[in-house]
C-alpha cells in the first residue's frame, strides 16, 4: 500500500485488527519489516507500519528533512482515514514522532519512543557517514555496510550469541542503496529536537537499552527529562536494536493504561 506525500509515495502495511490505531515509524537503515514482531504481539491494536524515505519500498525524489518524514506520517494517516493514533518510533523514527507530535498534537493519543535521541549522537553519525561513503566509493559492498551497521546496534550479549558463527550475520533480503542512507543521515544531522520535545503534552513512554552503543542511554534520559511527565524504562543489557521480546510488554502495558 502507498500514500502520496510531497514528491514521494510512502509504502506502508496494516494489520487486520480493528482496535485502536498505532502508527510505527522505523529508524535509520531499517524498514517497516522491523515492526513485524511488534505487530504480531500487539494483535489488539490496528498497527500501521511505514517505510520512511530512504528505506524499503518507499519512492521519493531529492533530499528531505525530519519534518518531511513527519508530513509523510500525516499522509499515511489520511490515506488510512485515521484522525488520531498512538505513535511509536525507533531511533531516527523517534525524531519523526517527536516532530509529528509537536506539529499535530490533536492527532496524537500517545507516543512511545524506542532508543530515542533529540540531539544527534555525533560519534554514531560520523561512523555511519563514513561507512556509507566507503560503500558509495566501492571500498565495501552493501552487505558489508549492513553488517557493520548491525554490529554497532548490537549488545555485548548479542555478540556472545553469534560467537560460534565467527560473528557472521545474514545478508539483508533487500539491498540498501548507500546513497539513500546518506539522505537519511543528512536529515538526522539538521538541528536538534529539544524545543519540539518540550512542547509535547501527550502521554509518553521512553524505552532504552543499557548497552546501546549507537545511541547511548544518556540520550534517552535527555528525551525523558525534556518531555513533561514522560515514563522512562531501561532494558537491562539491551543494545540499540530493541526486540519486541525485550520491550513490547512495556508498550502494551502503557497503551492499555491510557
Amino acid at each position: 500500500m502507498f500514500a502520496d506525500s510531497n514528491n514521494a509515495r510512502i509504502a506502508f502495511d496494516e494489520s487486520e485488527s480493528t482496535g485502536e490505531p498505532v502508527i510505527m515509524v522505523t529508524g535509520f537503515a531499517s524498514s517497516k519489516n522491523y515492526w513485524k514482531p511488534y505487530v504480531k504481539a500487539m494483535s489488539d491494536y490496528h498497527c500501521i507500519f511505514i517505510d520512511v524515505r530512504g528505506s524499503g519500498s518507499t519512492e521519493y525524489e531529492g533530499s528531505f528533512t525530519i519534518d518531511d518524514l513527519a508530513e509523510d506520517v500525516r499522509a499515511v494517516m489520511d490515506e488510512c482515514g485515521v484522525q488520531s493514533a498512538h505513535l511509536i518510533g525507533w531511533s531516527m523514527g523517534s525524531n519523526v514522532v517527536v516532530s509529528f507530535a509537536a506539529h499535530y498534537p490533536e492527532r496524537v493519543k500517545s507516543i512511545s519512543l524506542l532508543a530515542p535521541f533529540i540531539v544527534c549522537p555525533e560519534r554514531s553519525w560520523a561512523y555511519s557517514w563514513k561507512l556509507t561513503e566507503f560503500a558509495v566509493n566501492g571500498y565495501i559492498d552493501s552487505n558489508d555496510m549492513f553488517r557493520m551497521f548491525s554490529y554497532f546496534c548490537m549488545s555485548e550479549n548479542d555478540f556472545i550469541s553469534i560467537r560460534d558463527s565467527g560473528y557472521e550475520l545474514p545478508a539483508p533480503k533487500r539491498q540498501r542503496d548507500p546513497n539513500d542512507l546518506r539522505e537519511q543521515l543528512k536529515a538526522i544531522i539538521k538541528g536538534d529536537r529539544i524545543e519540539e520535545a518540550s512542547r509535547i503534552t501527550c502521554p509518553a513512554l521512553i524505552i532504552h537499552g543499557t548497552d546501546d552503543v549507537m545511541v547511548p542511554i544518556r540520550f534517552g534520559r535527555q528525551v525523558a527529562d525534556t518531555i513533561k511527565d514522560s515514563s522512562f524504562v531501561e532494558v537491562e543489557g539491551a543494545g540499540h536494536t530493541l526486540t519486541a521480546e525485550s520491550c513490547v510488554k512495556d508498550i502494551i502495558s502503557f497503551l492499555d493504561s491510557l
